[in-house]
């Protein structure tokens, strides 16, 4: 632990599996196990490698032995990260996991920090759909989000997502205000 304090980092490699994708369509709970047991064997082979599962809380309700595979994935060396609802996170507190997670709360991005967020990921979205996106279109996205359901800053990361699509449908060379609150209009609030 001292080497990794000390700036000597080990090279890790991050998956990200979004569970709600993997699971999809698998009607058979032994399916579904073998799926999630195949991907955190994978990451327990690999010792370099983070595997970042994404709405574990799928896992938890469709897969009765999610915790004990965790768990064993776990003493087998793989290194997991997750994201979970937290109405389901007292079901991987207790039992074979209770001294092997750590659960961390992430709180919800304050405006400015959401506003930076999405500058930085601006040029990616324009490139994406070969379209300008100018930081007033970014603090817009920001500012209507914020009556729209979830987190920042991924429903203002939706947002600006959903009106750079637009944009570039419409043949466009920039993303407008209004082609965010036009977005804004088919989201849910």
């Amino acid at each position: 632990m001292a080497g990794l304090l000390a700036g000597a980092r080990p090279n890790w490699e991050f998956l990200s599996v979004d569970l709600s994708c993997l699971l999809a369509g698998v009607l058979w709970e032994g399916e579904r196990e073998k799926l999630l047991n195949a991907a955190l064997n994978e990451a327990a082979v690999r010792t370099s490698v983070v595997l970042a599962l994404d709405r574990l809380e799928l896992a938890v309700m469709t897969v009765p032995l999610t915790p004990w595979l965790l768990a064993g994935a776990l003493d087998r060396g793989a290194r997991l990260a997750a994201t979970c609802l937290p109405p389901l996170l007292e079901k991987l507190t207790q039992g074979p996991l209770a001294r092997r997670i750590d659960p961390i709360e992430v709180t919800e991005f304050p405006r400015e920090d959401a506003t930076a967020v999405l500058g930085h990921l601006r040029e990616t979205l324009a490139a994406h759909h070969r379209v300008a996106i100018d930081a007033p279109v970014v603090e817009a996205a920001v500012a209507r989000s914020l009556t729209l359901a979830g987190p920042l800053p991924d429903k203002a990361i939706t947002l600006l997502d959903a009106a750079a699509a637009r944009a570039a449908l419409l043949k466009q060379t920039a993303v407008t205000e209004c082609d965010v609150y036009l977005a804004a209009s088919r989201m849910k609030d």
